[in-house]
């Protein structure tokens, strides 16, 4: 079957090709760099690495908080194991 549908899609590219030739081609064609999108996404990755930092910061900080509530016996939300 994946040999089947590989071979369409080679099939259809070789005829696809042939048919345009006279009006289209792919070397002859611009590319310009969206230097926005680039923006924009490493804009959001970086967001998203000081995100996943903060969190796990806080709830480190969280955790050594609730650890000291636990010892001194002063928490109310914790579980305590006999």
């Amino acid at each position: 079957m994946l040999l089947k549908v590989t071979n369409m899609v080679i099939l259809r590219d070789m005829i696809r090709r042939d048919t345009l030739a006279d009006y289209f081609s792919l070397d002859t064609l611009a590319a310009q760099t969206d230097w926005f999108v680039v923006a924009a996404f490493l804009l959001v990755v970086i967001t998203g690495v000081y995100g996943l930092i903060w969190m796990y910061r806080r709830e480190k900080a969280l955790a050594v908080c609730l650890a000291r509530e636990i010892e001194r016996g002063e928490s109310e939300t914790a579980l305590t194991w006999p």
